[in-house]
């Protein structure tokens, strides 16, 4: 997917998204193919990165 910024992290995965009756996004689940230590560590990298 391309996108008119950079992603500021990556994660490889994919999302869940459920419907209600309206045929509206009622849940947004994402699963992914690391740890989340592992993204909170991409996130504490960045912002090590600004200081």
């Amino acid at each position: 997917m391309l996108l008119p910024w950079p992603p500021r992290i990556r994660i490889s995965g994919w999302s869940e998204l459920q419907l209600d009756a309206a045929g509206l996004i009622c849940a947004h689940i994402d699963y992914w193919h690391c740890s989340k230590l592992d993204v909170l560590k991409q996130h504490l990298l960045i912002g090590a990165e600004k200081s």
